[in-house]
C-alpha cells in the first residue's frame, strides 16, 4: 500500500453503502482494495472507481465469481452516483497485480491491515 495517499477520494456516504454490499455478500478474510485514479488522487467528479476484491486463499474460484457477481449487481442497483468496475484477484494478469500493488488502498474490511 502507498502510505502517501492516506484516503480513497469517494464520498463517505459511498463509502459506507460499498462496505454495506461488501459486507452482506463477502466472507470473512474478503478483502477490497481501491485502485487507480482515485488513490492516485488524478481523478475527476465523474471518474469510476476501481476495485479488486481479494478472496480467501480457501474459497474455490466459482464462489468468489458468483460472490462477485452479486456485489457488481448490487452496485449497480444502488444509488452510488459513480460507474464502479470491480474484479477479482484471481482473475488479474501478474503484471497488473503487481501495477495495482504499487499503489492501492484497503476500502474493506475497515482498519484491514496491509498485505501488499
Amino acid at each position: 500500500m502507498y502510505k502517501g495517499w492516506p484516503m480513497i477520494d469517494l464520498r463517505e456516504k459511498d463509502r459506507k453503502a460499498i462496505c454495506a454490499l461488501a459486507a452482506s455478500i463477502f466472507p470473512k478474510g474478503a478483502e477490497i482494495w481501491a485502485y487507480g485514479s482515485r488513490v492516485k488522487g488524478t481523478n475527476h467528479d465523474t471518474s469510476d472507481l476501481d476495485l479488486v476484491v481479494r478472496f480467501p486463499e480457501q474459497q474455490s474460484r466459482a464462489e468468489g465469481f458468483s460472490q462477485l457477481a452479486d456485489f457488481i449487481e448490487a452496485l449497480r442497483d444502488s444509488n452510488i452516483p459513480i460507474i464502479v468496475q470491480v474484479m477479482a484477484w484471481h482473475g488479474i494478469p501478474e503484471h497488473f497485480k503487481t501495477n495495482i500493488q504499487s499503489c492501492y488502498q484497503v476500502l474493506w474490511p475497515v482498519g484491514s491491515d496491509d498485505h501488499g
